[in-house]
């Protein structure tokens, strides 16, 4: 009789196991099903393109792939960006694109160093950026606020600007992000802050790829933490 209640228990409590295990596999399956695509556009430079690491190392990668706060699937994921690309480089590469408005949930826009580096004239940086503000609203159907403006990483307090005017870079670079970060917010477009990040790597050289100039994965890795909440609140508003 002990040995029948016993047995009667353990079928029991099994069942309960495999109520629970078959109620977690329907949970899953149904949080699966009701994913959210994700859809990115990065636009950029070689701080985009990730000049100088792997493909699963560049910024964009690494957000897309985050840990969002709610179930997401990879939808479009589509990076234009090169290295050495000024504000016309990337707007000429967008003309040759077949870009749709409303193909994608957020872009990111990552540009102007090599203006800087290059010498170009500023006031034109001020006008094709805002073009490129432009296009890039109208691509998300007119929402500004869900074009992420990244700043411009301090590249003076690398080995890379050692022979260099580091004050002159520094100040600079600056001046780029003042703007960038104007036009941001009077557009309404979130404006990510990630400079000061870039400029640890004057003490920790982990932060920098191996040609000592472009930022490693690690770094990245600290810029998408930065970003994350800001894409959480445009996909999941």
């Amino acid at each position: 009789m002990i040995k029948s209640l016993l047995f009667i228990l353990l079928l029991t409590g099994c069942g309960g196991l495999m109520d629970n295990e078959t109620e977690k596999e329907e949970e899953k399956e149904s949080m699966e099903e009701n994913a959210s695509a994700v859809n990115y556009l990065a636009l950029g430079d070689s701080y985009t393109i990730g000049e100088s690491v792997g493909e699963k190392e560049r910024f964009p990668y690494q957000l897309i792939h985050s840990e969002l706060t709610e179930p997401h699937e990879l939808g479009k994921y589509k990076i234009i960006a090169k290295t050495g690309w000024t504000t016309r480089d990337l707007l000429n590469a967008m003309d040759k694109e077949n870009l749709v408005a409303g193909d994608y949930d957020f872009i990111t826009l990552l540009i102007g160093v090599n203006n800087q580096y290059q010498g170009k004239d500023f006031e034109l940086f001020k006008t094709e950026f805002n073009e490129l503000m432009d296009r890039a609203t109208s691509l998300l159907n007119g929402d500004a606020s869900k074009v992420i403006v990244v700043s411009i990483p301090d590249y003076s307090v690398t080995p890379f600007a050692g022979n260099s005017n580091k004050d002159k870079i520094a100040r600079e670079i600056k001046e780029y992000n003042d703007y960038k970060e104007k036009v941001a917010k009077e557009r309404g477009a979130p404006y990510v802050y990630i400079t000061d990040l870039t400029q640890n790597a004057a003490s920790d050289l982990s932060l920098l790829a191996g040609d000592q100039l472009h930022p490693s994965g690690k770094s990245y890795g600290q810029w998408v933490e930065r970003i994350l909440p800001v894409l959480n609140n445009i996909v999941f508003e």
